[in-house]
């Protein structure tokens, strides 16, 4: 298996398992905003700095837009990759091309070049995770 087929695949297992979750959160009507599958919180009793990510998804899914932020605002970017990866990954198919992977090489480049950009990421993850620890997230 080629590493463009091993990048789609992983990416695409991925987004139907969110999927699947999501359809299980959303059929069985079980979501609490104050219920977590974080296995990192549950073994540390500490947030991790995407606690709160697949809550967020769920208020954004509501409409409630404020309280997904508030919740974490990584949830838009998820909602955001949720959105665009299959349609980027038919029109790949379409088009036979591997944009998709090319775009994830120039980024993991870019990223490994310019240090400041990826050390402002890190300090936004960083302020991200305090502010999932200070509001108990």
């Amino acid at each position: 298996m080629s590493p463009v087929q091993k990048t789609y695949g992983l990416v695409s297992l991925l987004l139907l398992g969110g999927y699947a979750y999501l359809l299980y959160e959303l059929t069985t009507g079980r979501h609490h905003p104050e219920q977590t599958v974080c296995l990192f919180k549950t073994v540390t009793g500490v947030a991790c700095p995407s606690c709160g990510t697949t809550r967020g998804l769920m208020f954004l899914l509501q409409g409630d837009w404020w309280q997904a932020t508030l919740m974490n605002p990584l949830a838009w970017l998820l909602a955001a990759g949720m959105i665009l990866l299959p349609a980027w990954f038919f029109w790949d198919g379409i088009r036979r091309t591997t944009s998709f992977y090319h775009f994830y090489l120039r980024t993991e480049q870019m990223l490994r070049r310019h240090k400041p950009l990826a050390f402002l990421l890190a300090v936004l993850i960083t302020c991200n995770w305090c502010w999932n620890i200070w509001k108990g997230n």
